[in-house]
C-alpha cells in the first residue's frame, strides 16, 4: 500500500514537472541514439546510415515519449489540465463574450441560491440543538379533522407519566408572552416563552453566561422567580455585560434574578420570531400571565409540547404508545383527540399544522421562479455557444483532420461551458450572499422582535455548485454535439461559410424558449406588483387618516385590576381633553393588528 501511495505521488509531481521530465527523457534517447549510432559505425557503416538504422532499431522517439509519459504520469489528469489551459486561453481571446457568459450565469445562480437561503432556513435547515431529529413536537388531532399543538398542564403530566418508553424526556412551553422587564428603573417590553425545568437540558443547549434552568425549576407556582436571557436581547439591551449575571431586576413589577444568557446560535424553538427571555412556567400566575389554577385548569390548553425519543425510539412506533394516551386525555376532556409525534422543524411551532404545508407550497413556487430564471439564463448562453462555435467550425475540423477523436472534441467544449460555469458560480455565491445580507437587514418595523437569518451553510453552497454543474451541462452539452455530428468533409467544403440550416433552426428554437420564458415571468411579475398595488389602495373598512395609535400595557408594570381599570380610566380622561382630539377610545387591539395583553388607546 505503501508503494502504491509513493507510485500515486510520484506520478503526480510528474505532472507538475512535466517539462522538466520531458526534457530529460529526450536527452535520454538522444543519448541511446548515439550509442546506436556509434556502434554502427564500428561495423564498417557510413554516418548517414548509421544514423538511420539507429533510428529504425530504437522506434518512433515521439511514440516512446507518449508511452513513457502514459508510465510514469497520470493521462486523464493530464489532458484535462491541457483543456483546462486551452479553455482559459480561448475564453480569454473573446473577453466580452466571457464577461457576458459569467455575469448572466451569476445572476441566475444567485436568484437560485439566495432564495435557496430563504428556503432553507424556514424549513431545512434543523435548530442548532442536540440531535435534533431525535426531538419532536407532540400535535393533537381532533374528531372533526382540525389540528392543535396546545395542551393543558395536566396534560401535560399525563403525558409525561405514561410515555417513559418512549420519550426520555418531556418538556413544556408556553411560546411569547410579552411582559415587561424593569432594570435600574427602565422599563421595557421582553418577549418571553415559559418553559419547565427541563426544557434546556432536553434541546441539549449550553448557556453563553451563566446557568439555564434547572430540572427542579418551575413546578411550584410563584417560587423559582429566575430568568434567562436570549442572546441578542442581552447583546442588544444590555450591551454584553458580562456581570449581568445575579443581577436583580424586576418583571411585571415581581423581583426576579437573571441567572444565564442563552448560546448564540438558540433564539428559540421557531424562526423568524427571537425569543428574549425564558422563565420557569411556576412564575406565570405570580406574573399575571395565568389564571391561578393554571397548575390544574384542563381547560387551560397553552403549553407546547417538546419531548426527545429515546434512541431506539422510532416515530411510527411513538404515535402508536400515544394512542393509549390519547385515550385517557380524550375521556378527561370530554372530547376525542388523537396524538402524534412530529418532526420539530425549524418553522414547526411559529406556524403550525395548518400553515406548514403552505409554506411548504409557496417555497416551491419561488424555487420554480428561480429555477426559471436560472433556465432562460442557460438558454441565453447556450445559444452564445451555438454563434461562437459555428464561427470555430474550421478550428474544430482541422483538429480532427489532426487526428482528434468526437469525445475529445466534445470533452474540451465541455471543458470551457464548465469553466463559464464555475466562473459564474462564483459570481452567483457573491451575489447570493449580497442578496441574503439585503433580505436579511430589511426593516420590518414591528414591536414583535424577529430574525431573518438567511445565512450560507453547506446546503445552501451544495445546491449552488449542483446549480453549476447542471448549468454546465446544459450550456455546454448542446454545442458539443452538434460540433462532433458534423460532418469533417461538410466543413472544410465550405469555405468561409458556418452555418446551416440545423444550427438555425436550433437557435431558433432556443430564442422562441427564451422569448416564451422571458414572458411568463413577466406575467407573474405583472400580477404580483398588481397584487401588491391593490392590497396597499384595498377598502380596509375604516379612516386610517389623522388616527394615532398608542399602545399601552399596565401588566407590564406590575398593576393589578382594579389599578389597571383605574389608570385606563384616567388616561382615556387625559387623552379626550388634549388640544385638537377629537375623540379616544380603548380597545385590545386595532383593525389590521395584532391582539396584546394591554390596551390600545
Amino acid at each position: 500500500m505503501l508503494s502504491s501511495f509513493r507510485e500515486c505521488a510520484a506520478r503526480i509531481r510528474a505532472i507538475f514537472s512535466g517539462r522538466r521530465n520531458d526534457a530529460e527523457f529526450s536527452d535520454e534517447l538522444r543519448g541511446h541514439l548515439e550509442l546506436l549510432t556509434e556502434e554502427n559505425v564500428r561495423r564498417g557503416m557510413p554516418l548517414e546510415e548509421a544514423r538511420r538504422q539507429a533510428r529504425i532499431r530504437m522506434g518512433n522517439a515521439t511514440q516512446i515519449r507518449e508511452t513513457h509519459r502514459q508510465l510514469t504520469g497520470l493521462p486523464f489528469l493530464e489532458t484535462l489540465l491541457q483543456d483546462v489551459r486551452y479553455a482559459l486561453r480561448m475564453l480569454g481571446k473573446a473577453p466580452g463574450f466571457a464577461a457576458v457568459a459569467v455575469l448572466t450565469l451569476a445572476l441566475g445562480i444567485g436568484a437560485n441560491t439566495a432564495i435557496f437561503s430563504l428556503v432553507d432556513w424556514l424549513i431545512l435547515r434543523p435548530l442548532p440543538i442536540l440531535q435534533p431529529s431525535r426531538v419532536v413536537f407532540v400535535e393533537k388531532e381532533f374528531r372533526n379533522g382540525q389540528h392543535g399543538t396546545q395542551f393543558s398542564y395536566p396534560d401535560f403530566q399525563r403525558i409525561e407519566q405514561q410515555t417513559p418508553g418512549i420519550f426520555e424526556t418531556v418538556g413544556a412551553a408556553r411560546m411569547f408572552v410579552m411582559d415587561g422587564l424593569s432594570v435600574d428603573g427602565q422599563s421595557a417590553p421582553m418577549w418571553a416563552n415559559y418553559v419547565d425545568g427541563n426544557f434546556f437540558s432536553l434541546l441539549g443547549v449550553k448557556p453563553a453566561l451563566g446557568r439555564l434552568l434547572l430540572p427542579s425549576e418551575g413546578s411550584v407556582a410563584g417560587a423559582d422567580p429566575v430568568l434567562v436571557l436570549g442572546y441578542l436581547y442581552w447583546k442588544g439591551r444590555f450591551g454584553g455585560d458580562a456581570n449581568i449575571i445575579g443581577k436583580k431586576v424586576s418583571v411585571n413589577g415581581h423581583p426576579m434574578t437573571i441567572v444565564g444568557v442563552a448560546p448564540k446560535d438558540f433564539q428559540g424553538l421557531a424562526a423568524l420570531l427571537d425569543t428574549q427571555g425564558y422563565m420557569p412556567l411556576g412564575m406565570m400566575a405570580a406574573l399575571q400571565d395565568a389564571s391561578p389554577t393554571f397548575f390544574s385548569n384542563t381547560k387551560n390548553s397553552s403549553l407546547e409540547l417538546i419531548a426527545r425519543l429515546k434512541p431506539s425510539v422510532t416515530f411510527p412506533q411513538a404515535d402508536s404508545a400515544l394512542q393509549s394516551v390519547s385515550q385517557h386525555l380524550s375521556e378527561e376532556n370530554h372530547e376525542e383527540m388523537t396524538l402524534h409525534a412530529v418532526y420539530l422543524g425549524p418553522a414547526s411551532l411559529v406556524t403550525g399544522p395548518a400553515v406548514r404545508p403552505m409554506l411548504n407550497l409557496v417555497s416551491a413556487v419561488f424555487l420554480a421562479l428561480a429555477g426559471a430564471v436560472l433556465i432562460l439564463a442557460c438558454a441565453n448562453i447556450a445559444n452564445l455557444c451555438l454563434v461562437r462555435v459555428a464561427a470555430r467550425h474550421r478550428e474544430v475540423a482541422v483538429r480532427a483532420a489532426l487526428g482528434a477523436t468526437r469525445s475529445r472534441l466534445i470533452r474540451q467544449l465541455l471543458t470551457e461551458s464548465i469553466l463559464l460555469a464555475a466562473f459564474g458560480c462564483i459570481g452567483g455565491v457573491v451575489a447570493g450572499i449580497a442578496a441574503s445580507a439585503a433580505f436579511g437587514s430589511i426593516p420590518l418595523h414591528t414591536a414583535i422582535p424577529t430574525v431573518l437569518d438567511f445565512r450560507f451553510d453547506w446546503r445552501v453552497f451544495a445546491y449552488a455548485i449542483a446549480a453549476a454543474a447542471v448549468t454546465a451541462v446544459f450550456v455546454g452539452i448542446t454545442p458539443a454535439m452538434r460540433v462532433s455530428r458534423t460532418e469533417l468533409s461538410e466543413i472544410l467544403h465550405e469555405g468561409g461559410r458556418t452555418s446551416t440550416s440545423g444550427r438555425q433552426r436550433l437557435r431558433s428554437a432556443l430564442v422562441t424558449a427564451q422569448v416564451a420564458g422571458s414572458l411568463m415571468l413577466l406575467i407573474v411579475a405583472g400580477l404580483f406588483v398588481r397584487s401588491l398595488a391593490k392590497a396597499q389602495h384595498a377598502d380596509l373598512g375604516f379612516d386610517p387618516q389623522h388616527v394615532l395609535n398608542v399602545s399601552v400595557d399596565p401588566h407590564e408594570a406590575g398593576y393589578k385590576e382594579a389599578q389597571t381599570r383605574e389608570f385606563q380610566k384616567t388616561l382615556l380622561e387625559r387623552a379626550r381633553a388634549l388640544p385638537g382630539v377629537e375623540s379616544a377610545s380603548l380597545a385590545l387591539c386595532v383593525p389590521m393588528g395584532y391582539a396584546s395583553y394591554g390596551a390600545t388607546l
